[in-house]
């Protein structure tokens, strides 16, 4: 899966680590949730320019979600995993299980909520009063990073901000602009192919 495709799956992971963590989780936690999202990717020194993306991910209990960006859908019944890309006009259909969860950034965003802190920082962010919280990345998947780093909103604690980096100096960061309840309807989570693009199933 493309870099771009790092967004959407919840991971189920253990107790709690620390009283803000839980905070945190819990005003992501058991909500049927609209996400406005933008994620900035650095490249390693030399590597190229950073490239930022946004988009909208509405997401369900049962591991139902939709991402859809100017450059990417990625759409999930809760089985299937469909991910649409129409500059290459091709769709890949993938089972749902076949998919690392830990590769997908709320997935991510779920470890490390889980993870534990090493240190605390009050400072503004983004204009917003957070607090910063640097995360120890001894598990995966938060092992394959050289740091981790976790805003949270002061005030209402919900995540702001995920920051990773490897030990080359790239990063990623997703920014969660805005986070509303909304209610799923029957349609919410199927993906209809459009005509005339191509088809990789690797179901069968």
């Amino acid at each position: 899966m493309s870099r771009l495709s790092y967004i959407f799956l919840f991971l189920a992971t253990s107790l709690w680590a620390s009283p803000l963590l839980e905070k945190a989780a819990g005003t992501i936690e058991n909500r049927s949730l609209r996400i406005e999202l933008e994620w900035i990717h650095t490249p390693a020194a030399g590597m190229g320019k950073p490239t930022r993306s946004k988009g909208v991910l509405r997401l369900a209990s049962g591991n139902r979600f939709v991402f859809r960006s100017q450059s990417l859908t990625l759409a999930s019944d809760g089985t299937t995993l469909w991910q649409y890309m129409p500059a290459a006009k091709q769709v890949l259909i993938q089972k749902l299980s076949n998919i690392d969860p830990s590769q997908l950034p709320v997935g991510l965003l779920r470890n490390a909520l889980h993870a534990h802190e090493v240190s605390v920082q009050k400072e503004v962010h983004d204009g917003v009063p957070a607090q910063r919280i640097e995360l120890k990345a001894d598990k995966a998947p938060l092992s394959r990073y050289q740091s981790v780093q976790l805003w949270i909103r002061a005030a209402s604690h919900e995540p702001l901000e995920l920051n990773v980096r490897d030990d080359q100096g790239a990063g990623i960061a997703w920014k969660l602009r805005r986070i509303q309840d909304f209610e799923p309807d029957a349609k919410t989570f199927v993906f209809n192919v459009p005509a005339g693009v191509n088809v990789v199933d690797t179901r069968k």
